[in-house]
C-alpha cells in the first residue's frame, strides 16, 4: 500500500489511513493516558480517525483481493501493525486508574487487523488474478 500504488483504491486506501492515524494521534494527545484529562475534541478526533482507519482497511482489503500482493506490500501492511502496536503501548503508559474501556483498545484492534492483513498479502504474494483495478 505505501510502496507501489497500482490503482484508485490504493491511493484514497493510504489517503484515509493517514488522515484516520493523524486524527488518532491528535485523539492519544488530547485524551491522555487518564480519561479525565480530554475534552470533546479529541473523543470526536478519535470516532472518526477511527472510521477513516477502517474505511481505509476494506478499501485495502479490496484493492488486495482483486491482484496480487508484492513483497513491499507486506512489509508495508506489517509496519502499520508494528505502528499501531507501539502506539498502542505508548498510550496506555502510564494508566493511574483502572477502566474497562480505553481508548487505546482501539489501536490494538487496528493492529490486530492489520496483522491478518499482512498475513494475507504474505500467502498472496506472488500469485497471479486477471482482474485489473
Amino acid at each position: 500500500m505505501l510502496g507501489k500504488h497500482r490503482g484508485s483504491i490504493s491511493w484514497v486506501s493510504t489517503i484515509l489511513l493517514a488522515i484516520g492515524v493523524i486524527l488518532i494521534g491528535y485523539a492519544a494527545v488530547a485524551v491522555g493516558p487518564q480519561l479525565d484529562s480530554g475534552g470533546a475534541a479529541g473523543w470526536w478526533a478519535l470516532g472518526i480517525g477511527v472510521v477513516f482507519a477502517v474505511v481505509s482497511l476494506c478499501l485495502y482489503i479490496i484493492g488486495i483481493s482483486l491482484r496480487h500482493t508484492t513483497t513491499s506490500e507486506v512489509v508495508a501492511s506489517g509496519a502499520i501493525a508494528a505502528l499501531f502496536f507501539i502506539s498502542y503501548l505508548v498510550w496506555t503508559t502510564p494508566v493511574s486508574d483502572p477502566v474497562i474501556f480505553h481508548p487505546a483498545l482501539i489501536n490494538f484492534g487496528c493492529a490486530v487487523l492489520w496483522l491478518v492483513i499482512t498475513i494475507f498479502c504474505a500467502f498472496r504474494r506472488g500469485s497471479r488474478v486477471g482482474i485489473k483495478i
